[in-house]
């Protein structure tokens, strides 16, 4: 691995654990971080084992869990969820959201063993598949989580975070070939995904195409101008190409960003090869 940083799979970048929108009458909702394209309609309408009231009631909890997690209350929306479960112990999405509030909670393991209820519940659950894949990928099971990813992919074609979730899988194990494949088709699929661009531009530079990884970084920057880690990747390649004056000028361009985001971390290290470069 080169000195580039990757921009992860939880939520170190945009939320790519996907949360499945909360549901109401005939309508269709989207979770701004989420790829999610299924309509929302009544949960239980064709469900005769329960009654009307009792459906209503674990959507309500349903949509109460959703607005939990949204507000990053992720006990409270764990309560919520297990209760819709309970009033409906077929709901797979109550599973699956269930999931990632564990996930969000550190709890990996409880969240794989949601999804696996999800997916036995929901077979063609591709956000369920998704979603345990980032969870096997904390746990250290980087096949595992790629395994995931590709069921995700031959269950939604079209679905561009499963493409960079399986590529930031393969970059971690060394596959950086394959990993450029999967960032290239994730901005196929969603072409202002910047930090596909950014990823990509890190696997090209662990290839040695450093002037690669930085038109990949300058197409992040440009979608994205306040990306502090493509900025301070490209310092990176810039310096290795033996192009000081451009690195400097990447670098504390990434320490002003990550200083106010409130990376403390990434300021004081992109402040420290600054010093080093003599800036």
């Amino acid at each position: 691995m080169s000195n580039s940083k990757l921009t992860g799979l939880l939520v170190v970048l945009t939320v790519l654990v996907i949360i499945q929108p909360a549901y109401g009458a005939l309508r269709t909702v989207h979770s701004e971080t989420s790829a999610a394209k299924d309509s929302a309609v009544l949960m239980g309408e064709n469900d005769n084992s329960y009654t009307v009231l009792a459906a209503t009631t674990a959507e309500q909890f349903f949509d109460s869990g959703s607005s939990k997690y949204q507000s990053r209350n992720y006990r409270g929306a764990i309560s919520d969820y297990t209760e819709a479960i309970r009033l409906k112990p077929d709901f797979a999405v109550a599973y699956g959201n269930r999931g990632l509030a564990k996930s969000a909670l550190g709890d990996s393991q409880g969240a794989i063993n949601d999804y696996n209820q999800a997916i036995r519940l929901k077979p063609d659950y591709a956000l369920a598949y998704n979603n345990r894949g980032i969870a096997k990928f904390a746990l250290g099971d980087k096949q595992g989580a790629i395994n995931d990813f590709n069921e995700a992919i031959r269950l939604e074609p079209d679905d561009a975070t499963a493409y960079y979730n399986r590529g930031l899988a393969r970059s971690d194990l060394g596959d950086n070939q394959g990993a450029i494949s999967d960032y290239t088709e994730a901005i196929r699929l969603k072409p202002d995904f910047a930090t596909a661009y950014s990823n990509r531009g890190a696997a090209k530079s662990d290839l040695g195409d450093k002037q690669g990884a930085i038109n990949d970084y300058t197409e992040a920057i440009r979608l994205k101008p306040d990306f502090a880690t493509a900025y301070n990747n490209r310092g990176f390649a810039y310096q290795q190409l033996g192009q000081k004056q451009r690195a400097l000028s990447d670098f504390r361009q990434a320490a002003k960003l990550f200083q106010k985001q409130g990376n403390t971390t990434g300021y004081n290290r992109a402040m420290e090869i600054v010093r080093k470069l003599g800036g």
